[in-house]
């Protein structure tokens, strides 16, 4: 499954906002050509928020609601409630902006149709049955047990499908579930000029290149092989389903992602360290000296040893060695 925006909109509220923005437009047009979801001069689509973070998961509910909440502020999205049932809180929403609407093609085709679609939407509101079909509230939708008439966990199921087209400039997110795709063959190589040439080195599809390219400046290929590494290790481990958009959102977010902690080999650490302690024992038995000599030349040798708990241990017991000789 992919998952669309358009870079200019990305550009001007944000990767969230474009993708809401191009999901839902592509749901009202389609309910504009099927004439569906028409109410109040606007055509509309609706899904909760729960259903939304199902549909893309690589955005949590708060993020979601936030975007949503976001775009209603900037006048791009309007929100109702057309719901047959009053229980039923679903909210529905329209685009209102006007350039938006010429962007994805949303306009109607003439006055004429607005006003008749105007007058049907009005008599269908004031006569219709529950017996009767409602072509604005006729989509997937599951409607749970009711307990003294009460909803519970009221949610519309999300309408999935993989025919979406793209618009022109818009650049895909892949659904990785079961593998990355491998860059192919016939896409189109960054130049060698760019200073985001290392992204070669990695498998990427070509939408995420671009979106990195164009959206998350100043990339060190030290940083992008961090977050590349962490992310692809939660994918292999089934932690997350999307990889090239968690990738993306963690290089955008900056994620504070911290190199893996070394595996240290524990039992071999304390043979080194064993082993240095006797030389020095034997050392001192043999050639005697200075005890903080001694001492000092038995911790250089130990610089590389991780656990310095370990050093020091077999530090004061190389000294009560010493001090036995004495």
């Amino acid at each position: 499954m992919n998952h669309s925006f358009n870079v200019e909109l990305a550009i001007k509220y944000g990767i969230e906002e474009a993708i809401l923005i191009e999901n839902f437009a592509f749901w009202i047009k389609k309910n504009i050509a099927n004439n569906k979801n028409y109410v109040n001069g606007e055509y509309w689509t609706y899904n909760s928020a729960k259903a939304l973070e199902e549909l893309f998961p690589y955005m949590n509910l708060k993020k979601i609601q936030r975007t949503l909440t976001k775009l209603e502020e900037l006048k791009i999205f309007k929100s109702g409630n057309f719901n047959k049932k009053t229980y039923d809180r679903t909210k529905w929403y329209c685009i209102i902006n006007s350039e938006i609407k010429a962007m994805y093609q949303l306009n109607y085709s003439s006055q004429e149709d607005k006003k008749a679609l105007d007058k049907m939407s009005n008599e269908k509101n004031q006569y219709f049955s529950e017996e009767e079909e409602n072509p604005w509230t006729k989509c997937p939708m599951e409607l749970p047990k009711l307990s003294n008439g009460i909803a519970q966990n009221v949610q519309p199921i999300p309408d999935i499908n993989s025919d979406i087209k793209h618009i022109k400039k818009t650049t895909a997110i892949q659904d990785t579930v079961n593998k990355i795709d491998p860059v192919s063959s016939q896409q189109k190589k960054i130049s060698s000029s760019s200073s985001y040439e290392f992204l070669n080195n990695f498998e990427l599809d070509t939408g995420t290149k671009e979106n990195i390219i164009k959206l998350i400046p100043n990339l060190t290929e030290k940083k992008f092989s961090l977050v590349y590494s962490e992310i692809l290790k939660r994918f292999q481990e089934g932690k997350i389903k999307n990889f090239s958009a968690v990738l993306f959102t963690a290089l955008k977010d900056n994620w504070d992602i911290k190199p893996p902690a070394p595996v240290v080999d524990t039992e071999k650490e304390e043979r080194q360290v064993k082993g240095t302690c006797g030389y020095y024992i034997d050392f001192y038995k043999c050639c005697g000296g200075s005890v903080e000599a001694v001492l000092q030349k038995f911790e250089n040798d130990l610089q590389h040893i991780k656990n310095k708990d370990l050093v020091t241990r077999y530090k004061n017991k190389l000294l009560r060695a010493i001090r036995k000789e004495e």
